[in-house]
C-alpha cells in the first residue's frame, strides 16, 4: 500500500500568494482557491494565530474559532 496524500506546510503564505498572483486583488479565501486550483491541492488549511484557522477546499471554507 503506498500513501498517496502529502502534507505540505508554507510559511509566510501571504507573500507567497502575492508573489504567485501579483496582479490578483483577491481575499485570502480566494487566492487559497487559486493555489488549489494552480496546484491541483485537495485543501489548504491557515492557521491563524492561537485560537483560529480556515480549511479551504475547492468548494467550500470552513471558518473554526478554537475551544
Amino acid at each position: 500500500m503506498s500513501i498517496k496524500n502529502e502534507v505540505h506546510t508554507i510559511v509566510g503564505l501571504g507573500e507567497i500568494l502575492r508573489d504567485l498572483f501579483p496582479k490578483e486583488k483577491k481575499s485570502q479565501e480566494e487566492s487559497c482557491k487559486l493555489l488549489i486550483k494552480k496546484y491541483k491541492l485537495d485543501l489548504v488549511c491557515v492557521t491563524k494565530g492561537k485560537n483560529r484557522s480556515l480549511l479551504i477546499t475547492e468548494r467550500e471554507t470552513v471558518k473554526h474559532n478554537g475551544y
